[in-house]
C-alpha cells in the first residue's frame, strides 16, 4: 500500500470529500490490501484514505459503467475530488492494437460516454482533467520510448485555466499539483511545483 502523500490524503487532509470510480487496483493502493471483490467493491463513508469507492475487478467491465457508478458517487457524496479511471479502451487496445476497429470504437463510446455527463458535471460546478496515463502503438503494447505510447492529449475545463489550445508538452509529474491547485490545497511536500501554461493567480508559495 502507498506510504507516500497523495492527491487523496491531501483531500482528506484539508477535510473535503473524495471518491473514486476505478479498478480495483486504486482500493489496494490506497484502502485495503488484498482487494476482497466480496466486501471491498463499493466502500461508502469508509473513513479511509479514499472515502467513497466503486471498484471494479474485470478488464471489461463496460466504461459506461464506471462512469455511471462515479455519478451516482458524485450525486451520493458530493466530493470535492472524484477520479475516475476507465480500462476497457487499454483492454481492448492490448488486445488488437491501436490500429484497430475495436479499439477506436472503444474511444468513441466513451467520448459519447463524457458528451451526456460532462455538461451535467460541468454545470454543477466541477472543473475536470481528461487525460491518460499512456498511448498505445498499433501491436497493443506500451511502456516504450515512441511518441504514440508517451504522448496523449490533456483537456481542461475550468475557469482558473485559460481556454486555448496548447501545444507545449506537459509532464505528468505535473498532474498531481494541477489537482491541488484547482482544489485550492497546498501540494505534497514531494510534487513538482506546476508549471503549467495558462493557469492563473499562482504564487511563489502555491
Amino acid at each position: 500500500m502507498s506510504q507516500t502523500e497523495n492527491i487523496f490524503s491531501l483531500v482528506k487532509k484539508n477535510n473535503l470529500v473524495n471518491a473514486t470510480a476505478s479498478y480495483y487496483w486504486l482500493s489496494e493502493l490506497y484502502n485495503n490490501l488484498p482487494f476482497d471483490k466480496q466486501n471491498d467493491r463499493i466502500q461508502l463513508n469508509t473513513g479511509k484514505m479514499i472515502a467513497n469507492g466503486i471498484f471494479y475487478y474485470k478488464d471489461d467491465y463496460p466504461d459506461s459503467h464506471v462512469l455511471d457508478d462515479a455519478n451516482f458517487l458524485l450525486n451520493y457524496s458530493n466530493p470535492e475530488f472524484l477520479y475516475i479511471h476507465t480500462m476497457n479502451i487499454d483492454d481492448n487496445g492490448h488486445k488488437h492494437g491501436s490500429d484497430s476497429l475495436t479499439y477506436h470504437a472503444k474511444v468513441l463510446a466513451v467520448d459519447s460516454y463524457l458528451a451526456d455527463y460532462l455538461p451535467q458535471w460541468l454545470e454543477q460546478g466541477y472543473q475536470i482533467i481528461i487525460t491518460a496515463d499512456h498511448g498505445m502503438d498499433f501491436r497493443g503494447n506500451h511502456g516504450g520510448t515512441t511518441a504514440d505510447v508517451r504522448e496523449v492529449p490533456l483537456y481542461i475545463f475550468s475557469n482558473k485555466v485559460d481556454k486555448r489550445k496548447y501545444s507545449t508538452p506537459v509532464s505528468q509529474l505535473m498532474i498531481a499539483p494541477l489537482v491541488c491547485y484547482l482544489l485550492d490545497i497546498k501540494p505534497g511536500e514531494k510534487m513538482k511545483r506546476l508549471e503549467l501554461e495558462g493557469i492563473k493567480n499562482t504564487s511563489e508559495d502555491d
